[in-house]
Order: structure tokens, then C-alpha cells, then sequence
């Protein structure tokens, strides 16, 4: 039995998994809330109750042969010498770092630090953070001696030796695209070196459950494995692909990751102007995609509707009065700064409707019918340059994640972008995480062994698009937008 732990900006949960050629079988065990806490006027991370959440899980699975551990990215804990926490890890939708990127351009231009890295722009990477509490003289950077980032700091916490995933560390926007820390990047903008651990590769075995966090008596001998610890990068792992490269992926949960799959970066001019990213994957792969805001637009209009009504609406009421609300409303940028860290979406919507000469939704079934539609819009927008960029064309989209129960989003993705959608699994960044330690521990023989197995395990829905002029003008509307503009033609983020 494996033992896969992902972390998600809503919840965390302890996946049970058998791996046999019949497919790959999940058992929910343990659930937690995850969500960001307001300490003295900051978001972080309760990594602590995190923890001790993983240990009540694993006690739920006893005969675990390996466990692993994915996440969100970007995020991290800085360490003292004795390996206690310097402060508790800041999340990455903390002001900190409102407006940092031009600070951070001072230090190294955005063209350098793209051809290093490879990674999009954005204010919330973990070299921003670090900038911004350097110049904040932040105590907990003065007195760290060691970072981690979320996944790889609780599995050191089970009893794994310390390090860092190749393919979350990449997220950093440190990490040169040939593997290792970047020191250029980490000179220019004053990270110090000592900082950082080890690159780890996925697939590593790294120490066996045990420890000072681990209490005695826990059953638990289970192998730790260094899983591909970023959850898109586990996602990706078991998303069905074909092998011609024609397919793109939707990793759809809080964050939209829409890309493709390649064997080498792409860091040329367009590719910064559209602000794309090159994500290190499993097996030496690049992710070429780019972070779209994604289902966090519905998430926040469900905690804003909460607070009104003093009671939740379910997701699936949400989308299904959605669907009956007059469509194309009006649309926004998904990707608009001022959704990073809205406390009220529906009052950021009516604003930017405003600022764009639209009526403000006038309910919020047409709100939220809106919001998807734009997501869609976008999903085209990034799709267009990705093709472009890799000089692919694309056949068909794969949705994975929680979005992919989303019936509505994917049929108005196949229909925004003209593509057929294949939507499953819902559980890809667990099936990826267990995957991965399958191939380490000698169960699976490969990725692509993994994928087979993930698609002769049936739940998958197909989505075929119906085209729609008014999609067409839709989509015109979209590019209009500020900042949006047609691929490769809009500004560099």
C-alpha cells in the first residue's frame, strides 16, 4: 500500500493507493483544512497542525510501504540552525510582495532571470518573497539557517533528509534550467547560498518514517519518497497524454496550470512577452505553461456568498445555476492582479466591469457564469501561445484535477477553444504522487506504464465543441481588455 499526501490551498488529504494492471485505486483516509491563517497582519502556513495531520493520517494506514508528498509551490519555511521554525512560512497571497516585481527587476533584468530560469513572472515566486523580506529586514531571514519549501520541510518532519525537489524548486524562480541553483540569480537579488539544500530528484528515497516529530510507537516504517513534490508536476504525471505531443493539459484547481509537455525549455522573446513558464517534470520533462488563476474566482465568490447568506452554497449549485444565466454577460482577466488577494470578488467584478465600460453582473448565477466563461477565454488566450511557442498544434485539451468534475467549465473550454476535452482524473495529483513512488519502490516500470494504467481505468468524460459565433466575438472582447492583447503582442507581464 502507498500513502500519497497532497496538500491543496483548501484542504490536505492522506490518499490510500493499491497499484496493480487493473489500475491504480484511492481511498480517502484523512482530510484537513489547509487554509492560510492571519497571524499579526500576515497569511501563513499552520505547518505544525499540518504535521500533526499527517501523522493522525498515516495512523489510519497502517502497512504503508511508502509515502510521499506533494503541493502548492513558491511556498517555504526558513529553519534556524537547530531545525526549529524562525517564524511560521508566510503564504504566497501575503501583501509582502504587492508590486515587488519592478524591485526585483532593479536587481537582475526580466530577460536575464528568464533565460536562467525559465519561470513566468510572478510577484508571488519564492526569489520575490525572499527580496521583499530582505529589504523588509525581516528577523526570521536574518536568524534562518536552512529553507524548505512546504512538501519537502514535512517530509524532513516524518524523517526524511532534508532537500529539495527538483521539480518544486524550479517554482522558486532559482533553480537554473540545467537543474542547479542558479547563483547569478541568488547573488544579484541577495539570497544566501547556504540557504538552500541539496536538489533532490523525483523518484528519491529519502529515510524511512521516524524521528523526533515522529512519536514513538507510530507503526508506520513506511519509505519516504521525494515524489514529484510540486502537485502540478504529480498532476501531470498522471494525466494521459498522447505520445505525439498534439494535447494540452489543464491542471485545474485553485490555480489553472494549462501547458504542454516537452523535452526541452523554451526562453525565447515570445515566450517572456506571453509570460510562460518552464517547470521542470519527471524523467528530465519541461511543463511549458502558465499559472491561469483558475477555480480560487469561484472560491472566493462562494466565501463571499457564505458571509451574506451565513450558510455555504455547494459548488454544484453554483455551477448549475450558472449554467441557466444569460450568457457573455461581460468578461474579465482571469489573470488580473486584483484577484490575487481579493477579500470580495463580486465588488472586484463590478469594478473592473466598470473600469471596462460593462454592466456589473447584475446576479450572482450570472456572476459566476461569467467568471468561467472568462476562464475559458483565457484557457484559448494561453493555449494560442503555447502552440506558438512550441510550434505544436493542438488536437485535443485533458483536463485533470478538481475542475475536471466541472462539467460546465469543460464543455465551455472545448467550446471557447474549438477542441475536444477529455476530463479526468479527478484525483491526478494523488494518482501522479503515487505513481512516482511506485516506479521508485519497482512497481511500475515507467511513467507512461502509470498513464496506461490511469487510462484503461475508465472515468473519463469526453466534451466535443459546438461552435458559436458569438464565442468568436467574445473572445475579441477579451483581447481588448488592458494588458491582454493578442499572444505574443501584450506586454511582458
Amino acid at each position: 500500500m502507498f500513502v500519497a499526501v497532497d496538500l491543496g490551498g483548501e484542504s490536505g488529504r492522506i490518499m490510500s493507493a493499491s497499484v496493480d494492471e487493473n489500475g491504480i485505486r484511492l481511498d480517502e483516509r484523512h482530510r484537513f483544512d489547509t487554509a492560510p491563517t492571519n497571524e499579526h497582519g500576515h497569511l501563513v502556513w499552520d505547518v505544525e497542525r499540518f504535521h500533526r495531520s499527517i501523522l493522525d493520517g498515516l495512523a489510519a494506514t497502517p502497512g504503508a510501504m511508502s509515502v510521499g508528498i506533494d503541493g502548492w509551490g513558491v511556498d517555504f519555511a526558513l529553519l534556524r540552525s537547530d531545525g526549529s521554525l524562525a517564524a511560521p512560512p508566510r503564504s504566497y497571497r501575503d501583501p509582502l510582495t504587492a508590486g515587488i516585481l519592478p524591485e526585483l527587476f532593479s536587481h537582475i533584468p526580466r530577460r536575464r532571470l528568464f533565460e536562467r530560469t525559465g519561470i513566468q513572472m510572478m510577484e508571488i515566486n519564492t526569489v520575490c518573497q525572499l527580496l521583499a523580506m530582505s529589504l523588509s529586514n525581516e528577523p526570521a531571514l536574518a536568524a534562518a539557517q536552512h529553507l524548505l519549501l512546504i512538501p519537502d520541510l514535512l517530509l524532513h518532519w516524518l524523517g526524511a533528509e532534508p532537500g529539495c525537489e527538483r521539480t518544486n524548486a524550479s517554482t522558486t524562480q532559482m533553480l537554473g534550467l540545467d537543474g542547479a541553483w542558479a547563483a547569478d540569480v541568488l547573488t544579484a537579488t541577495g539570497v544566501p547560498r547556504n540557504l538552500l539544500p541539496g536538489v533532490v530528484e523525483p523518484g528519491t528515497v529519502r529515510g524511512s518514517v521516524g524521528g523526533d516529530r515522529v512519536p514513538d510507537g507510530t507503526s508506520c516504517n513506511a519509505a519516504l519518497v521525494s515524489v514529484a513534490s510540486h502537485d502540478t508536476a504529480s498532476a501531470v504525471v498522471a494525466t494521459p497524454l498522447p505520445a505525439g505531443g498534439d494535447a494540452v493539459f489543464i491542471s485545474s484547481g485553485t490555480w489553472s496550470l494549462v501547458g504542454t509537455e516537452l523535452s526541452h525549455p523554451v526562453v525565447d522573446d515570445f515566450a517572456l512577452r506571453c509570460n510562460l513558464s518552464n517547470e521542470h517534470g519527471h524523467g528530465g520533462t519541461v511543463r511549458l505553461l502558465r499559472n491561469v488563476m483558475g477555480l480560487w474566482l469561484l472560491q472566493q465568490c462562494r466565501r463571499t456568498f457564505r458571509a451574506e447568506d451565513g450558510r455555504w452554497t455547494s459548488y454544484e449549485d453554483l455551477v448549475a445555476t450558472a449554467a441557466a444565466a444569460p450568457a457573455f454577460a461581460a468578461v474579465v482577466d482571469p489573470d488580473n492582479a486584483a484577484f490575487l488577494r481579493t477579500e470580495d470578488l463580486p465588488r472586484t467584478v463590478a469594478e473592473l466591469c466598470t473600469a471596462t465600460r460593462q454592466a456589473p453582473p447584475p446576479s450572482r448565477a450570472v456572476l459566476v457564469r461569467m467568471l468561467m466563461e472568462s476562464l475559458a477565454l483565457r484557457y484559448r488566450w494561453t493555449i494560442e501561445a503555447l502552440s506558438t511557442a512550441s510550434a505544436q498544434r493542438f488536437r485535443a485539451i485533458h483536463v485533470v484535477g478538481g475542475g475536471s468534475r466541472n462539467r460546465f467549465l469543460c464543455q465551455l473550454t472545448a467550446d471557447a477553444t474549438g477542441l475536444p476535452v477529455t476530463a479526468g482524473p479527478a484525483e491526478a495529483t494523488a494518482t501522479g504522487n503515487v505513481i512516482v513512488q511506485a516506479i521508485a519502490t519497482g512497481h511500475l516500470e515507467d511513467v507512461a506504464h502509470g498513464r496506461r494504467l490511469v487510462a484503461t481505468g475508465g472515468d473519463l468524460l469526453h466534451f466535443e465543441p459546438i461552435a458559436e459565433e458569438r464565442w468568436e466575438r467574445a473572445y475579441e472582447r477579451f483581447c481588448a481588455l488592458p494588458g491582454v492583447g493578442r499572444p505574443g503582442d501584450a506586454p511582458a507581464a
